[in-house]
């Protein structure tokens, strides 16, 4: 390394922190490059060793995986933007967590993880916090995918709750949880697996002390005639009947975009349930995203899915009108989205949808003002 750095090293500068560990983490610079970058005449790893523990220590850096959040800027009064969305999009509530341009832009996949997981620990108090109010939630659906999965692993993280003087009512009320919708996999990726909503759901009734239900279906049925011949087996039946009284839901929130190289990874596509061309015509009809396989515009509305052959295709599971419905009775729906400004247009249709289907939001703060804007 022949260039020097313009700025004094020093343990109590910030932005030389960053500098150290831009160099070490981004650019895959030695600890004695980086030594000699800042003019030490000797080599003095033991400072570079000691300015990368106080960026760890500080928040500079965030392991694992590393990521690298720049300092400075103002302390964020994140209360003004959780009233607001909570009074423009009509929610019960709304919580919002520093974010970052780095990972808002897509600059960093690894920093949007970490973000997705705070919010995930955010809203995994707060469920919790659902589950032992009174009167207490019955029946619970929980989605599919990356993001639930961080939420799933942040419920069982939590300490035990503090055992409420009407905590011995809710033990003996039988409690039910649920997949909202039915198996994504083949059984053949251990990521897919861990990802699926029974699997989820499996794993918060053990926490919960509640009884799992199954949805024994594929996610997706490609004829409709089967699809409603499978809606009337019974173990089926009885599911669907229960996810329809579901009193919380909880789920992410993707995106849809013109961005056709996408498609074949999204995991639809991958476990053959969906083709990469079949999204890319749902896309060509207004789509912006799909909440457990059911696709809307950016108004909110459903588009009833069918193939490029114009045959129906069919999901199977609770949809967006179920979610709108337990919305409607005063029921619960969790949405966890933000660290992404792909995410934008599909977050603001679910929420500005003419029956709502949101009654609870954890973002971002660069999502949440994105979202306040204009009408």
């Amino acid at each position: 390394m022949t260039l020097k750095s313009r700025m004094p090293f020093s343990l109590d500068d910030p932005a030389c922190l960053y500098e150290v560990a831009m160099l070490k983490f981004k650019h895959n610079y030695s600890e004695r490059e980086i030594a000699a970058f800042f003019g030490f005449e000797q080599d003095n790893r033991t400072q570079i060793r000691k300015a990368l523990a106080k960026a760890e220590e500080t928040g500079i850096v965030i392991k694992p995986p590393i990521a690298l959040i720049r300092p400075g800027g103002i302390a964020l009064d994140k209360r003004p933007l959780e009233l607001q969305l909570i009074a423009k999009f009509n929610l019960k509530y709304a919580e919002v967590l520093e974010g970052y341009s780095d990972a808002y832009l897509g600059h960093d996949r690894h920093l949007q993880n970490i973000m997705l997981d705070r919010l995930a620990a955010s809203a995994a108090v707060y469920f919790d916090t659902l589950m032992e109010k009174t009167p207490p939630a019955q029946t619970v659906c929980i989605n599919w995918g990356y993001t639930m999965r961080l939420f799933v692993s942040q419920v069982l993280n939590l300490v035990p709750a503090q055992r409420h003087h009407y905590s011995t009512q809710i033990n003996k009320l039988q409690r039910y949880i649920l997949p909202m919708v039915g198996i994504i996999g083949t059984g053949n990726r251990i990521q897919v697996a861990e990802r699926e909503a029974y699997q989820l759901a499996l794993e918060l009734a053990r926490k919960y002390d509640a009884i799992p239900r199954h949805l024994p279906s594929p996610a997706i049925i490609r004829d409709h005639n089967q699809a409603d011949v499978v809606e009337q087996l019974e173990p089926v039946k009885n599911s669907l009947d229960m996810l329809s009284r579901s009193d919380i839901a909880i789920t992410g929130i993707g995106f849809v975009d013109d961005n056709q190289k996408l498609y074949s990874d999204m995991t639809i596509v991958k476990q053959q349930l969906l083709t990469a061309d079949e999204v890319k015509f749902m896309r060509s009809r207004g789509a912006v995203d799909e909440i457990a396989n059911w696709f809307f515009d950016n108004k909110g509305q459903e588009l009833k899915a069918s193939s490029i052959n114009n045959h129906s295709i069919k999901p199977i599971g609770l949809g967006l009108d179920g979610l709108h419905k337990i919305a409607s009775r005063g029921g619960d729906v969790i949405a966890i989205c933000g660290c992404d400004q792909r995410r934008i247009q599909a977050l603001r249709a679910c929420l500005l949808r003419k029956n709502r289907m949101i009654t609870a939001l954890f973002t971002d703060h660069l999502t949440a003002q994105e979202l306040l804007k204009g009408q």
